[in-house]
C-alpha cells in the first residue's frame, strides 16, 4: 500500500528531476581530487613517520646524556623508576575502517 503510493508520487514528480548527465564530470573530478588529497596526506604522514623513525634513535642517547627526555622534561633520574627486567611495549594501530577505491 505505501509502496504503491510512493511509486505514484515519484511518477508524478519525475518530470521535475533535472538531467544528471551534465553533473557526471563534476562529480568525477571531485572524486579524483579527493583521492589525490588522500594519497598526498598518506604519503606525507608516511614520510614523516620514516623521518621520525630514522632521526629519534640516534638523538635519544644525546638527549638522555644531557638529562632531557624527548618530551623536554629535565632531571629524569629523580622522577622515574629504573627498569631492572624485561620491558614490553604495546603498539596499536591499523586500517580497519579504510577502504580502497
Amino acid at each position: 500500500m505505501i509502496e504503491n503510493e510512493l511509486r505514484t508520487s515519484f511518477a508524478r514528480h519525475e518530470d521535475l528531476v533535472p538531467d544528471a548527465l551534465p553533473l557526471v564530470p563534476a562529480i568525477d573530478s571531485g572524486a579524483r581530487r579527493l583521492r589525490r588529497r588522500r594519497r598526498m596526506t598518506a604519503g606525507t604522514l608516511a614520510a614523516l613517520a620514516v623521518v621520525v623513525a630514522v632521526a629519534v634513535p640516534p638523538m635519544a642517547p644525546h638527549l638522555v646524556a644531557h638529562g632531557r627526555s624527548l618530551a623536554g622534561r629535565h632531571d629524569l633520574t629523580s622522577t622515574h623508576a629504573t627498569v631492572s627486567g624485561p620491558l614490553n611495549f604495546l603498539l596499536l594501530g591499523g586500517s580497519a575502517g579504510r577502504t580502497r577505491s
